[in-house]
């Protein structure tokens, strides 16, 4: 997550595009590294509609 506030900059509570890495596959979305609520350290997935 320091990276992320990091490549943020100026532009932090905007998404943009990242690939997360979680054990045995990398998820490629956009994200929303979230620095404000409850201090910050927080990435926002969201999926809409059926994911086939």
């Amino acid at each position: 997550l320091v990276e992320c506030k990091r490549d943020m900059g100026k532009h932090l509570n905007q998404s943009y595009p990242q690939y997360i890495t979680m054990s045995q596959f990398t998820l490629k979305r956009q994200i929303l590294c979230d620095t404000k609520t409850d201090g910050g350290g927080w990435i926002v997935i969201q999926v809409r509609g059926l994911q086939v």
